[in-house]
């Protein structure tokens, strides 16, 4: 092997060094921000640890728990629930169609209107996630139900009447289970119905993001270091 070989694959297991951590840190920044946002997590709304949201990571809406519009009407609910500060936070009614879609995203796929199938473990998930509204005692196990109201999106419903759908789980047949319907009227409040409110995530620049950001930012900041070395 020449001097001048000797010397030029020295220069290069040198740049090879110098950014193959910065590439490695890349590759395993990019999975870690696809594995953050690909299931549905909790996130904080007003106060540091009160959880009452669940991020839908496919579409990105947020859901505001059922617990926190349980007992209310969906009249009431539309003026306000009680709580001025979150009508604030630009929540709606989910349509039907958004719930159709986040069922399917958490594993729960929809067929002829719901999903009856054996699919305990997403149904508790979300269910967990959005809080339960009633639970069904049985001698072999529990059932939690997440009742709510959505968006009276179907005109062959009675325009008095509005949407119901849910999510469950059950100890005693191992199973789980989401649904939609026709509900209650529209001032009937029910002790074991919330509302399905979603909005937009806020836009910002997420943790990942930005370290995605810095690590390009060091790479190129590196190639040209290296470029300046070889020449």
């Amino acid at each position: 092997m020449t001097k001048n070989n000797r010397q030029r694959d020295c220069r290069f297991m040198q740049r090879f060094s110098r950014r193959a951590p910065v590439g490695l840190l890349l590759v395993i920044l990019c999975h870690l921000s696809s594995v953050a946002y690909a299931t549905p997590i909790a996130v904080d709304l007003d106060n540091n640890g009160d959880a009452l949201l669940t991020v839908d990571g496919v579409t990105n809406l947020q859901w505001l728990d059922v617990t926190a519009t349980q007992g209310l009407s969906y009249d009431q609910v539309e003026a306000g629930f009680g709580d001025s500060s979150k009508i604030q936070h630009g929540f709606r009614y989910a349509t039907r169609q958004e719930f159709e879609m986040f069922s399917a995203n958490v594993g729960l796929s929809f067929t002829n209107g719901g999903n009856f199938t054996q699919n305990k473990v997403p149904a508790s998930v979300i269910v967990n996630l959005l809080g339960y509204t009633e639970e069904a005692l049985h001698p072999q196990g529990s059932t939690f139900f997440s009742w709510g109201h959505i968006d009276n999106d179907n005109p062959l419903f009675d325009p008095f009447f509005v949407s119901r759908a849910f999510f469950s789980f059950t100890d005693r047949f191992n199973t789980g289970s989401s649904g939609t319907g026709n509900g209650l009227t529209k001032d009937n409040p029910n002790a074991s119905t919330g509302s399905f409110l979603v909005r937009a995530t806020p836009v910002s620049v997420s943790a990942p993001a930005s370290f995605l950001l810095l690590a390009f930012g060091l790479f190129c900041t590196m190639l040209k270091t290296g470029n300046r070395t070889s020449t």
